[in-house]
């Protein structure tokens, strides 16, 4: 195989687009035949049934079936190719509401819409402890408390960006990123508050692990959208993750701060603090959580944002709180994780309760409930619930849901 042939491989599966590409097949045969090696095929497929029902709205059945498939090249002189297409269909649109693409706006919002793209299109280059990515790619920072993929929804967000990690120095991770493009959850197709970000940012992050046990992050993330620019910020924090045993106890302790003002051409002027401290103990599959997180906000004003964050992960499974609230977020939790061997399906529960940062407002509280059983070593059963009830304001929320994964 010579040198040509592979540059032309690697830059048809940086450069190749839905349109471009008039088959899957034809696909996967030009690419082998280029390189003499047969791609990584990539499969990802889930069949989700989701009910949510919210308050002063009808209640809304999503049964949706979310493929991916692509496939990875082979490592030549230190690059590989990598391309996704991504599918969403659901049974019955009418029966849910997925904001800004369809359903009835009367019916209770689940935010997976049918849609059809180009998931993921890249470029990578390894040389030593240096490694680029150019295209469409997903980005994961950290426990993605402010940059992810939102992998819980069908169609994932991914990044039209430009990444560098650097691993020179010795117990340092460097991470840098400048997107050009977010492509959200609601697809191409969205409308308003719902719709793509046209973007400007960029991402600074750097691991220092010299210390034992102890894992201490700084970030710095510069977000400036185009299109959105009231989740146009600046935000700069640091984290430290320590992570021991004691006798037969797996402890592992969580503490991050952060402060946040307006970015760019923001509208409205203000600084926030965000504050995350969590504790965890494990022992022979039990688990004991404990936490307590803080968007604060600015008098009132305007509050701490997470735009890109995977935010299911945090303030509870219903995603009531996705956006904070202008008068911000204090969210206590405390959670317990059973293993229940004979049935092999391990359990967990959290408890949560909110309030604001700035005034004396009672959100409310919230319970959440998932279990998971492993069918084989590819595929993976998750069953999920949620009830918000609200307290001063807002209003009673209640979601379930069962699916299946398969990956390849």
């Amino acid at each position: 195989m010579n040198t040509r042939n592979s540059i032309i491989a690697l830059m048809t599966l940086s450069m190749v687009s839905a349109g471009h590409a008039e088959n899957f097949s034809e696909l996967l045969s030009g690419i082998a035949a280029q390189t003499n090696h047969t791609p990584k095929a990539l499969i990802d497929v889930r069949t989700r049934y989701e009910f949510g029902e919210q308050e002063n709205l009808d209640p809304a059945h999503a049964a949706t079936m979310r493929a991916r498939i692509g496939l990875e090249s082979q490592n030549y002189n230190g690059f590989t190719g990598l391309i996704e297409f991504e599918a969403t269909r659901a049974i019955d649109t009418t029966s849910y509401r997925a904001g800004g693409v369809h359903g009835d706006p009367a019916t209770t919002v689940i935010a997976d819409p049918e849609n059809t793209e180009l998931n993921r299109m890249q470029l990578q280059y390894v040389k030593g402890d240096h490694s680029f990515v150019a295209g469409r790619q997903r980005i994961i920072l950290d426990n993605a408390r402010f940059v992810g993929n939102v992998g819980w929804r069908q169609n994932e967000q991914t990044y039209d960006a430009a990444t560098y990690k650097n691993k020179a120095f010795d117990n340092f991770t460097l991470f840098y990123g400048y997107i050009e493009e977010v492509k959200r959850i609601f697809g191409d197709d969205a409308t308003g508050a719902a719709k793509q970000f046209d973007s400007d940012s960029h991402l600074l992050n750097v691991a220092y692990t010299g210390i034992d046990k102890m894992k201490i992050t700084g970030y710095s993330y510069w977000l400036d959208f185009d299109n959105a620019q009231d989740n146009s910020t600046d935000t700069i924090g640091i984290s430290l993750d320590y992570k021991t045993k004691i006798d037969e106890y797996d402890v592992n302790t969580y503490l991050e701060l952060a402060y946040q003002e307006e970015g760019s051409d923001a509208p409205v002027e203000y600084d926030a603090v965000y504050a995350h401290v969590s504790g965890s103990v494990k022992r022979a599959g039990y688990t004991g959580l404990l936490g307590y997180e803080l968007l604060g906000s600015d008098g009132g004003s305007a509050s701490f944002k997470t735009p890109l964050a995977t935010g299911h992960k945090f303030n509870g499974w219903n995603d009531q709180f996705l956006a904070t609230p202008a008068a911000g977020l204090q969210d206590f939790y405390v959670g317990i994780g059973l293993p229940l061997p004979k049935a092999k399906l391990p359990l967990t529960l959290i408890y949560h309760y909110f309030r604001s940062d700035s005034g004396s407002v009672s959100y409310g509280s919230e319970i959440d409930a998932v279990t998971s059983y492993a069918i084989n070593k590819k595929t993976k059963a998750i069953a999920k619930a949620s009830y918000f009830e609200a307290d001063d304001t807002g209003l009673d929320r209640f979601r379930l849901s069962a699916e299946i994964n398969f990956k390849y």
